[in-house]
């Protein structure tokens, strides 16, 4: 069976969930996250936040469906919640962000195991004593170390994902199925790249 990402083709480059800018122009977390900070490597417990604080109030422009920001997080519009809906597909949850623009910050409710030993995953830097999180990873997880989830209507997330120094890079994989009922709508801004 053939696999696919789904990738949001352009960040939005002034987009990110979990930090702004301070009076003085510089990039730190914003306040509603703080209590999420790692005090060692200092990268935000992202799940646990949204799960917990909830979403940031921003503004940003797009015309597009899915757009990615800065940190690597996905969102999307309306009109792709409804289309995915129609389509009988599955394994997302939708935030609704605080924003005029009415997107929603997309999440994976189906995590499919990952051999680590078998993931192929290259480590850079140290990893954090505290939480366990390396300071960046490239490649991975390999085909080979997903269990892939039997429901092939679903979009499926692996259980581990690549880090870089700003945080995880959240995986949205697909079986050909939905592939295929994704591409047939023509979503702006979404790319389907072949991951395995």
């Amino acid at each position: 069976m053939v696999y696919y990402e789904l990738i949001a083709r352009d960040p939005q480059l002034s987009c990110y969930l979990f930090s702004e800018d301070d009076p003085r122009g510089r990039r730190v977390v914003r306040p509603q996250y703080k209590p999420f900070v790692c005090p060692r490597c200092g990268k935000v417990d992202e799940l646990r936040a949204l799960a917990q604080a909830g979403v940031p109030q921003m503004t940003f422009r797009s015309g597009r469906s899915v757009v990615s920001t800065c940190d690597d997080f996905k969102l999307c519009d309306q009109r792709l919640i409804d289309g995915l809906g129609a389509a009988g597909i599955s394994g997302l949850v939708f935030l609704p962000l605080d924003a005029p623009q009415g997107y929603f910050v997309v999440l994976p409710t189906a995590r499919a195991s990952v051999d680590e030993p078998t993931a192929g995953m290259v480590t850079h830097g140290e990893r954090c004593v505290l939480c366990a999180r390396w300071r960046e990873t490239t490649v991975g997880p390999l085909c080979e170390s997903i269990e892939k989830p039997p429901d092939e209507r679903a979009i499926f997330s692996p259980a581990v994902w690549s880090e870089s120094i700003l945080g995880v890079r959240p995986m949205f994989l697909c079986a050909a199925p939905v592939a295929k009922a994704v591409s047939s709508q023509k979503f702006s801004g979404l790319e389907l790249a072949r991951a395995f």
